[in-house]
């Protein structure tokens, strides 16, 4: 899905940095210890991500860092099922003894919580 030129521009732009990020690190900083660092962190950032897109660019297959698509599939299955058991038609019947349940819970609140009847 992803076109093959526009990746292969991408990956000749990363090289292009590469060849010409040294010099530009080492006109803006001193010391040349410190211009290989952050030559060497940003180039490897870039190639790290754009690895991470190859890798996002096709999720679906069987490499271990694809999606388990049957699993997916398979939970689907299983919650459709239990949309048709006769089980899930049935409504539940009022509690009766859900309002002394709401007393004793309005007791323990704190009554600004609760409006006044």
């Amino acid at each position: 899905p992803f076109p093959f030129p526009f990746a292969q521009l991408i990956s000749l732009t990363i090289f292009v940095l590469m060849l010409t990020f040294p010099v530009v690190a080492a006109k803006f900083v001193e010391d040349m210890s410190w211009a290989m660092v952050f030559t060497w962190v940003s180039t490897s950032g870039y190639f790290m991500l754009c690895e991470v897109a190859s890798e996002m660019e096709q999720p679906f297959g069987d490499d271990e860092t694809d999606l388990p698509l049957l699993g997916y599939q398979e939970e689907f299955d299983r919650e459709l099922s239990a949309l048709v058991h006769a089980v899930s038609d049935v409504p539940p019947g009022p509690n009766p003894a859900m309002p002394v349940h709401m007393l004793k819970v309005r007791d323990v609140m704190e009554p600004a919580v609760w409006l006044p009847t």
